[in-house]
């Protein structure tokens, strides 16, 4: 199973956020490098650059990605399926405000993801979900959020967030029946 917005492979009962697996050493010394986001994400430059420029994601620190940019840059990969840019960025902003400043971020990028991954490790396992089931996991998931407010709407985030990349993973299988014909 692929984690979300990667092309990284997880096995069954291994940690589906590929960002758990990078040691905090890196994180704590500035990031990754873009070669790095790339060999994650299996973006090409060009398109992580152009989602810098767009003001989706913050530019790099002295060339480093921090883990809440990595998040944000999976995050966006993962939902750009299924999703336009534009309504992604709008979703990511509804819990994190400006998209280029974490001052404002009622939650970190980098705790969104994994919560996201968390829930599509259940997608994966269940094969499908109905809606009310992943508004189950997802108000599941970030009932640990003190403030209600961010509380709400990272709930309100992750079960778009869930239901769209359930959309995508079930494209990805008629694509595949598809080509089997």
């Amino acid at each position: 199973m692929l984690a979300p917005g990667t092309v990284v492979n997880a096995e069954e009962g291994e940690e589906l956020n590929p960002l758990k697996h990078i040691p905090r050493v890196l994180w704590e010394n500035g990031g990754l490098v873009l070669s790095q986001v790339k060999d994650i994400s299996g973006l090409e430059t060009a398109v992580i650059q152009n989602w810098i420029k767009r003001g989706y994601v913050a530019p790099p620190v002295n060339k480093h990605y921090s883990q809440n940019q990595t998040a944000r840059i999976l995050s966006i990969n993962a939902l750009r399926e299924s999703l336009k840019l534009e309504h992604i960025a709008k979703l990511i902003s509804f819990v994190n405000g400006s998209l280029i400043d974490s001052s404002d971020d009622l939650i970190a990028d980098s705790e969104l993801y994994d919560l996201f991954c968390s829930v599509v490790r259940q997608l994966y396992a269940d094969n499908y979900l109905p809606f009310e089931r992943i508004e189950a996991l997802a108000a599941a998931r970030t009932a640990s959020i003190e403030n209600e407010t961010a509380r709400q709407r990272a709930k309100n985030v992750l079960l778009l967030m869930s239901v769209c990349y359930q959309s995508t993973l079930i494209k990805r299988r008629v694509e595949s029946l598809i080509s089997s014909l």
